[in-house]
């Protein structure tokens, strides 16, 4: 065979192929779609000499033809240490084993730049949406992006947010049953006066919202009174809700009015940051206030002192979506299924309990039609 010189220059194609082995475009292209009448001798031969040639198939042209572009559209606030790095993780192992490829689609939080990936995606000609959808919706507010997409045929699967809006499929974790745990397991090594940090609750933060509300249903049960002074925004957000750079000074005045002995932070990134003000100021981590998180991202595992969770399961969270999404895909299911997870408690040394954790990750799936 002649060498591939023409390889290096210029993407082979068919007609390269034909050229080649004297044989008609229209012959080539059924051999290697497996398609029309060609003896079998032909076929082999003609894929014999693709691959010497170093020929490969047009993703493009055969989506257009097929009319399947093989894409998943993931819409997330942002990537970095955060648990939404997981759950794309996540999504990806399913979509890949499924032969899809998937994009990407950071809001960073922003309503109008959300609105306008989705326009993208739909643009991309995406099979289905995974989203993680974080930007400002009024109360009661239709999620409008959300069904556009679906309207467009286009099934939706809504990650992690417990929107409001039950006209797209769901699966979330059950925020307010983990809160309610690590809020119990903090009364049960005898703390009054559990603090709960976060960084402002909009009415569009669920997740946020539900783990306050199991906060408060744990301190309810064990007849602590309430007091409105342990729940501090420690550091108020105005786009990003993640950035933390600010955090010093209001934790320090938090911790002078509020007093807690202990604090349930809203989410493992700002609690990392929490630990590292009270190194810098003298507050010790357990002895002088006992510290919790949620989410169980990498580096809560590796703090000083180690950081005492609530494990969510990012990883089976974004591959139950994509399977969930599949099924719409392949109109294998009808309805908009709504699902939670469980979470898990990590107990490390942050909390003051030097126990071992040891235990089974916990998955559950409860599944209701609407």
């Amino acid at each position: 065979m002649t060498n591939n010189d023409n390889t290096n220059k210029s993407r082979v194609t068919i007609y390269d192929i034909a050229k080649h082995m004297g044989l008609s475009p229209c012959t080539v292209n059924r051999a290697l779609t497996n398609t029309g009448r060609v003896s079998e001798e032909t076929r082999r031969r003609v894929i014999d000499v693709a691959a010497q040639l170093g020929y490969r198939p047009s993703f493009v042209a055969r989506s257009l033809k097929n009319s399947s572009t093989k894409l998943i559209g993931v819409v997330v606030p942002l990537l970095g240490a955060t648990i939404y790095s997981s759950m794309v993780q996540g999504v990806e192992r399913a979509v890949y084993e499924r032969g899809y490829n998937i994009v990407v689609c950071l809001t960073e939080c922003d309503r109008e730049r959300e609105d306008h990936l989705y326009d993208l995606l739909y643009q991309r000609r995406v099979e289905g949406l995974i989203s993680v959808s974080y930007s400002p919706h009024e109360p009661g507010e239709p999620y409008k992006e959300l069904l556009d997409m679906e309207d467009r045929g286009i099934p939706v699967v809504a990650m992690e947010q417990n929107i409001t809006e039950n006209r797209v499929c769901k699966v979330v974790v059950d925020n307010f049953g983990a809160a309610k745990e690590i809020t119990e397991h903090l009364i049960s090594l005898g703390h009054t006066r559990i603090g709960h940090a976060h960084i402002g609750l909009s009415n569009w933060d669920f997740s946020g919202r539900e783990r306050l509300a199991g906060y408060q249903a744990a301190l309810a049960e064990a007849g602590i009174e309430r007091d409105d002074a342990l729940v501090g925004t420690v550091v108020p957000h105005v786009n990003n809700p993640f950035d933390e750079s600010s955090l010093e000074k209001p934790f320090l005045d938090y911790m002078k009015r509020a007093r807690p002995t202990a604090v349930f932070v809203n989410h493992d990134m700002l609690a990392l940051k929490i630990l590292q003000v009270c190194a810098f100021s003298g507050i010790r981590v357990p002895q002088d206030l006992a510290i919790v998180g949620f989410d169980d991202i990498l580096a809560s595992a590796y703090t000083i002192p180690p950081l005492t969770t609530i494990h969510q399961p990012s990883v089976e969270l974004g591959e139950r979506a994509a399977e969930i999404l599949f099924q719409r895909i392949e109109g294998k299911l009808k309805v908009h299924v709504h699902e939670r997870m469980l979470g898990r408690l990590i107990v490390r040394e942050s909390c003051g309990a030097r126990l071992a954790s040891g235990t089974d990750s916990t998955r559950k799936f409860n599944t209701t039609s609407v």
